[in-house]
């Protein structure tokens, strides 16, 4: 099994990078763009200790001849040390730049998926899930449009948004296109693990006089883990049709993740999120993250799946 890399200029002219020596590359339900790091060798290249990274614009990473990643140029260098070169490439996907975009402050009212990444910025290589259900949205200031396509997600489907394949956004699971069957003797490792960094215990809402009597949520969940986290917040224009959602919606944000069960295995088998895995006592379970590793040692992939309120 074998990984490469595609280096992108803007007229569309590139460069491969055959041998690679190492890299890492995470997709993550909750995090809405893959990352990619990666180690090569100049030596069978194009690449000299000459090139210039300037020139490229973007890069395509494939693992067994499959594309896992398309994304921008985070960092990129080129180094020699004893006569032997090599570079050193961060990404993020295109994706990513849903995050670094605002939309102006203010009521958006009959929004969908649609118009939301169609009718205000135009982002390469950015595609989405068709659909046309609409609901109302409230954008403060310094929003991204990820936080709103986050709040569009919950409000008609009660989902978060992910990426699917290379840049697409979906706010549903749809239809499983993979469904992993392993033998824990054939595992690398399995596993059960607990994060309860961002737990919270109680929120706690203002209403339209700005008193905090009125709205309020407690996480036993939380609290039965004798940990005491208090949070206080305005009211929440998005869900003034239901203010007690804005309860919901911020503990369901701060459990993301909180129970995971893994596993790893030698390869990759070409699966993305939301395809399922059975292992040990897992049956089906919702591939929720998916770490991919390369090195001397060959590839692994870890397969994550959570226990949290977003479980679809």
């Amino acid at each position: 099994m074998t990984a490469f890399a595609i280096f992108m200029r803007p007229d569309n002219t590139e460069s491969r990078a055959f041998k690679v020596l190492s890299f890492r590359f995470i997709k993550n339900a909750y995090t809405p763009y893959t990352n990619l790091s990666a180690v090569f060798s100049t030596e069978t290249t194009v690449f000299t200790p000459f090139t210039s990274p300037y020139e490229y614009s973007d890069v395509i990473f494939y693992v067994d001849a499959y594309p896992v990643h398309h994304g921008i140029i985070d960092s990129f260098k080129i180094t020699t040390e004893n006569g032997f070169g090599k570079g050193t490439v961060k990404s993020r996907g295109f994706t990513s730049m849903l995050l670094d975009n605002q939309l102006k402050p203010g009521l958006y009212t009959k929004i969908s998926i649609d118009k939301l990444i169609n009718d205000y910025y135009t982002l390469p290589n950015v595609t989405h899930e068709r659909s046309t259900s609409e609901n109302y949205i409230y954008v403060k200031t310094g929003s991204s449009m990820w936080d709103a396509l986050v709040s569009l997600s919950y409000k008609v489907y009660g989902t978060y948004p992910y990426i699917k394949g290379l840049n697409k956004v979906m706010m549903t699971s749809g239809t499983p296109e993979k469904n992993l069957v392993f033998d824990d003797s054939t595992l690398l490792d399995y596993g059960v693990e607990l994060n309860t960094v961002r737990l919270v215990s109680d929120f706690h809402m203002a209403d339209v006089d700005d008193t905090y009597d009125k709205y309020s949520y407690r996480n036993s969940e939380t609290v039965d883990k004798k940990i005491v986290r208090h949070r206080y917040f305005d009211l929440d224009r998005r869900f003034l049709y239901s203010p007690e959602q804005a309860l919901y919606f911020r503990n369901a944000m701060a459990m993301r993740g909180w129970k995971r069960r893994f596993c790893t295995y030698s390869g990759y088998k070409r699966e993305d999120l939301f395809d399922t895995v059975s292992f040990g006592d897992v049956q089906n379970g919702i591939i929720k993250s998916i770490a991919i590793t390369g090195d001397r040692d060959g590839i692994k992939t870890e397969l994550s799946i959570y226990e949290d309120k977003f479980t679809q």
